[in-house]
């Protein structure tokens, strides 16, 4: 509680909206149809002069967020999402591009075509040391939110150390104890992309993403909003994680993915409109290379997974063009309600809530 109050009194300097205002307009919205939380209200800054409330009310919080994922994606479907080597299995086998896996470790092995298995975690950790098969990421067959990454640029044998692509160093035996996780559910080593070479002079050397919402609406498959993730830094994930990481986000427009706005840090310290901190490039009103490709490439593999209506797609832009890096339910729907600063409930999105009697009536009540 004592975080809210801090907000609601930065909140109270910033825009002059006095506390008792605030936390009556919070409770509006935290009993009306979308459930928003206190805590989201702070965390979108809803409390900012201007804002109209019907606007605030097509804000999608952590409580409506779980419901909306449980009417539209089906629970026998989200294996196929969250096992990646079912993911990369379906990828294959349809022709879309992802990044290619050159080993497996697993304490059962799971075979993939072209890639080495291994079972016991000292195999694995050899591989891993052998020039010819460095650069390589390792990341968990199942994981979010960026969690068990490594980007490995290279093995020194006199240390019994791994240089990392973020330029620090991992002992050997860490590295062992890392990647042993039992959420993991064993490791795959993909090749390193690199990215795009306009994007390269923006950012650095750090691959990029997009974040893809796609719905499956009656229509077919529908981009409903498109999010690009930045990398900062040491970062090997351009995950957001509330802006703690010091990665930033930038809102798209659909139409061509042009870069309309930029935001990057907490809640408390967000900044609008930045540039790079490490290229000091202006990042608004860039266009990021091959959108049309990358936009078929998500609506397209989408339709191969009919029992997951609301889908999160990560498209890599890397030199190699739109490379499909994962699919996510349980998406978060918070990055573009923070880098756009606009609520997700609209048309589209409501549209596919209506065709559940829960979904319809929450419907029906945010277009009061």
């Amino acid at each position: 509680m004592v975080g809210l109050v801090q907000q609601a009194i930065m909140a109270r300097t910033n825009g002059g909206i006095p506390v008792a205002a605030q936390f009556i307009e919070a409770l509006r919205l935290r009993f009306g149809p979308s459930r928003l939380g206190i805590s989201d209200y702070y965390e979108y800054q809803l409390y900012e002069p201007g804002r109209d409330f019907r606007d605030k009310r097509r804000f999608v919080g952590w409580r409506l967020e779980r419901v909306i994922d449980t009417l539209l994606n089906d629970d026998r479907w989200r294996i196929l999402a969250n096992d990646k080597l079912l993911f990369y299995g379906i990828m294959r086998g349809h022709g879309v591009s992802y990044p290619a896996i050159r080993a497996i470790y697993a304490s059962l092995e799971r075979p993939f075509p072209g890639a080495q298995c291994f079972s016991n975690i000292y195999d694995a950790v050899r591989f891993l040391k052998l020039p010819d098969n460095l650069p390589i990421f390792v990341k968990p067959v199942h994981g979010t939110f960026g969690r068990g990454v490594l980007g490995i640029a290279a093995y020194e044998q006199a240390t019994d150390e791994f240089h990392l692509l973020n330029g620090m160093k991992l002992p050997a035996r860490e590295l062992e104890q890392s990647i042993v996780e039992r959420w993991a559910h064993g490791y795959l080593m993909q090749d390193v992309l690199r990215p795009d070479p306009e994007i390269e002079q923006w950012c650095g050397r750090r691959l990029s993403s997009v974040r893809m919402i796609v719905g499956l609406t009656v229509d077919g498959p529908r981009l409903l909003r498109a999010i690009w993730r930045i990398p900062t830094g040491r970062n090997m994930s351009d995950n957001f994680m509330h802006g703690s990481l010091g990665n930033m986000l930038g809102a798209l427009d659909l139409a061509n993915g042009r870069v309309t706005g930029v935001i990057s840090g907490s809640t408390a310290q967000r900044v609008r409109d930045c540039t790079h901190p490490d290229t000091d490039t202006k990042l608004v009103g860039v266009i990021l290379p091959h959108w049309d490709k990358a936009v078929n490439t998500a609506c397209g593999a989408a339709m191969l997974f009919p029992g997951l209506r609301l889908q999160h797609w990560d498209i890599a832009l890397s030199d190699i063009g739109p490379v499909a890096i994962e699919v996510n339910v349980e998406g978060s729907l918070d990055l573009p309600q923070h880098a756009e600063q606009r609520g997700m409930l609209e048309d589209d999105l409501l549209d596919m809530l209506a065709t559940h009697e829960a979904g319809h009536r929450l419907t029906n009540a945010i277009r009061r």
